[in-house]
């Protein structure tokens, strides 16, 4: 890696760790996932130093803190951060109505401090997507709730004693897994196969290798491919140094297809008083950085046409394989971005379908594509849509 620990003496450790991150095309998320994964903030963690001064139980000023939190976790789903800086008043305004837009508050867990200093909880909190959908209009909020597609996160290590790949428990995943779920992002795990080990070549990969790219999108349907590297070691001892110091480098890049250099996005160092404090601490960085870049590419592409619907005619042809026809549909119907579906002929053969569609067609066009049917735009701009 690029990225140098920041003294030329430092002693490094063989605990480096690389992480493929393959963002999908338009998979369909299910409009529960809608509602269910972007609207409910979960873990939200509150703690209320005793004794409180005013003439309040801890529990109602532990849930009344716990909401503002999930509330504004919720914008950061919904909106990127310059479009909430920019609105900064409205969203002021909003949070003080923050009880009104509450569905559901499930509590977790609370307890008191064992000296009585503290009271604390964990809560799952709900919102209304009318309710908040309205707000943020009637504020002049530019937002999208379309779910951001599932992530492929195909998990490696590189160690002394070579390549492997990440299980669910190990602690590179979770650091991931954890920041996504926080943030309403699935994540799902490639196969981790043998062709995946054959395939996906690194290096090939950050170089936008051309063949690498056209495997990934015929596997996984991805575009996009991110690249998170670190190392962690110790700085070496000075005669009269009586504690042990540690660093901490990472660094997030991003190519894609035809890439004539990697494009870096992030980086990060730092100095630890354990080696795990410094592994973990990074981990918990460079997941940071990575899901703040895909929450904004996503979000930049929808943005657009957050707030108005496009139209789009399809033309399918078929050949008479109803079966995949009929999947189509289904996954067409599932999608969020796909607000209302309908058939405006069809016969043994073909069909003809109109969707009212939010967010930017082209990402429509490249997930058929992805699904195996080949798009054409006849003189009317309909689109005609084949199977391969």
């Amino acid at each position: 890696m690029t990225a140098s620990p920041p003294h030329p003496g430092l002693i490094r450790l063989s605990v480096t760790f690389l992480v493929i991150w393959l963002s999908t095309l338009f998979i369909a998320p299910t409009s529960v996932q809608a509602e269910e994964i972007l609207y409910e903030v979960d873990g939200v963690r509150v703690r209320v130093d005793l004794p409180l001064a005013e003439n309040k139980t801890p529990r109602a000023v532990a849930l009344w803190r716990a909401k503002r939190i999930a509330f504004d976790r919720l914008l950061a789903r919904l909106a990127p951060q310059n479009v909430l800086q920019e609105q900064e008043k409205a969203i002021g305004e909003m949070r003080n109505l923050t009880d009104s837009l509450v569905r559901r508050v499930v509590i977790q867990s609370e307890r008191y401090a064992t000296d009585s200093s503290s009271f604390a909880i964990v809560a799952n909190i709900a919102f209304d997507r009318e309710k908040t959908r309205q707000m943020l209009r009637d504020n002049g909020v530019l937002f999208t709730d379309s779910p951001m597609p599932k992530v492929l996160a195909l998990v490696g290590l590189s160690t002394a004693s070579g390549w492997r790949y990440a299980g669910k428990n190990d602690p590179l995943w979770r650091a991931f897994s954890k920041q996504a779920r926080a943030r309403g992002l699935d994540v799902a795990i490639p196969l981790q196969d043998v062709e995946d080990l054959v395939n996906l070549k690194w290096g090939q990969a950050m170089a936008g290798d051309e063949k690498t790219f056209d495997w990934v999108i015929k596997r996984y349907g991805a575009a996009r491919i991110w690249s998170v590297q670190g190392q962690v070691g110790e700085y070496p001892q000075q005669a009269d140094q009586k504690e042990r110091r540690f660093y901490a480098v990472g660094r997030l890049d991003a190519a894609s297809r035809g890439a004539d250099a990697v494009e870096i996005k992030a980086q990060s160092v730092g100095s630890f008083n354990s080696l795990q404090e410094a592994e973990q601490t990074l981990l918990e960085q460079l997941a940071e950085s990575l899901l703040d870049q895909v929450a904004k590419e996503w979000m930049s592409a929808q943005l657009s046409g957050a707030n108005a619907d496009a139209f789009v005619d399809l033309d399918v042809r078929f050949g008479g394989d109803l079966t995949r026809y009929a999947d189509l549909e289904c996954k067409l119907r599932d999608m969020a971005e796909v607000r209302r579906l309908e058939v405006r002929g069809s016969r043994w053969d073909m069909a003809k379908l109109r969707l009212s569609l939010q967010g930017e067609p082209a990402r429509l066009r490249e997930w058929l594509s992805a699904q195996g049917w080949r798009v054409s735009e006849d003189a009317e701009g309909a689109w005609r849509v084949q199977l391969f």
